[in-house]
């Protein structure tokens, strides 16, 4: 009998040995799977895919929830590069937890890399470490933007690819740079700052009309001069514009909304002039010197930063950004059908947008109605604009920019929030 008993303890023990082992078999096949989702995401620039895999304490790249999702998403959508092969090098169990050690190699310049996963017991990326980066982060109230105590500032403009141009002055060198009230924020073109991308990123929440905007980096100016509004010794956003420039102009950067968001914007493309009023003169400054010119104003709402004005094609009533970073108007490819009767010249064109250049649909638009104005024959683009209203308060269906605001005289008022046409 006695017997009989020590075996059906062993039995049992090596039932449960044999038990725990398929479990923990399991578990890693499971995170293993994990890897292989990784490195799709990586080839295919799909970081969302992996979002459902984070565990809710999830780190990467020494960054913490919720930061360390966005490190994360950035990070692969920035490598740009692929994963041709990749094995395991080792594996730790310890506290419920497992880790999993592998060499990725990649096709280009990055080259093998030390790549280590941890899973929790729920088979949960816990944390996720693809190499050693530097990840800089930078937030809304690192730049403190000093205002100039003029109650009008008139700014002589150009124009390239239908955006406007100014001149500002950066660490006492006057440059070129586009106005886009589309961004967000003052961004300088990397193209004039030696950086090395492979070894840092950096976590931004800024949109372009075409995806989100990837390999940005932030530097320190000494100083930034955009008549006499100015940022002295501070952290600035910068990215690759090159491909915005033309072969006759160098662009420093976009001039975005934090620099002029205490200021209302008078555009004057017949007269290549951007006259920004402090608010309160505003009346004033239209009395004086537009007394006799026929005004409509119209209601404007702002999402984010960016001001939105209804408007109609045909009778269908739609909600429009302004933005004059927008060479041409731009709408969400979803209303594409059901606004192809008012389409006309449709063909295949380049979208510029501040992340890259990419083929879209395009077209006349025969109708656009803003208040009173109409607007016939209007360039228009079609893009999904999935990305941007993930951000924006307010959904948008699309922007308008150069052909609206070159049309009129046109007053901007983001904290009067109307638009102005003037005749």
């Amino acid at each position: 009998m006695a017997t009989n008993k020590i075996k059906g303890v062993c039995i049992a023990i090596l039932f449960g040995v044999i038990f725990m082992n398929e479990v923990f078999a399991q578990n890693k096949a499971e995170c293993q799977k994990i890897v292989a989702a990784t490195v799709d995401a990586i080839n295919n620039k799909t970081p969302e895919q992996l979002e459902k895999c984070l565990a809710t304490d999830f780190t990467c790249s020494g960054q913490k929830a919720p930061l360390a999702s966005v490190v994360l998403n950035q990070l692969l959508k920035q490598l740009n590069e692929e994963v041709v092969a990749y094995h395991k090098t080792d594996e730790v169990e310890n506290n419920g937890e497992l880790t999993l050690v592998y060499e990725f190699k990649y096709a280009e310049k990055l080259g093998q890399r030390t790549t280590t996963f941890v899973f929790n017991k729920d088979n949960q990326l816990k944390q996720l470490d693809l190499f050693t980066i530097q990840v800089k982060t930078m937030e809304k109230e690192d730049t403190a933007v000093e205002k100039n105590d003029q109650k009008t500032i008139t700014i002589p403009i150009q124009t390239a690819n239908k955006i406007p141009t100014a001149q500002a002055i950066v660490n006492g060198q006057k440059r070129t740079f586009y106005i886009d009230n589309g961004s967000p924020r003052l961004i300088l073109n990397s193209k004039y700052f030696d950086k090395n991308y492979d070894s840092k990123i950096s976590t931004s929440n800024v949109q372009g009309v075409n995806s989100s905007v990837s390999n940005m980096d932030i530097v320190q100016i000494e100083d930034f001069d955009f008549h006499g509004i100015k940022i002295t010794e501070s952290n600035v956003l910068t990215m690759n514009l090159s491909h915005l420039e033309k072969a006759d102009t160098e662009i420093y950067g976009l001039i975005g909304h934090e620099i002029y968001k205490d200021y209302d914007m008078l555009f004057d493309y017949s007269n290549n002039t951007l006259t920004l009023i402090q608010p309160t003169e505003t009346e004033k400054y239209l009395e004086t010197n537009y007394k006799q010119s026929k005004k409509e104003a119209l209601l404007i709402e702002m999402s984010g930063h960016i001001p939105t004005v209804k408007a109609k094609i045909g009778d269908i009533e739609l909600n429009f950004g302004i933005d004059c970073g927008a060479e041409i108007n731009l709408i969400d490819i979803k209303l594409t059908e059901s606004l192809r009767k008012y389409i006309s010249e449709s063909e295949e064109t380049d979208l510029r947008g501040a992340g890259e250049t990419k083929k879209v649909e395009s077209g006349q638009l025969q109708t656009l109605t803003i208040g009173e104005k109409e607007f016939p024959n209007t360039n228009t683009v079609f893009n999904d604009m999935s990305h941007l209203n993930s951000n924006y308060e307010i959904a948008l269906d699309g922007l308008i920019g150069y052909e609206i605001l070159s049309k009129y005289k046109v007053l901007l008022s983001f904290q009067n929030k109307r638009l102005i046409f003037i005749d």
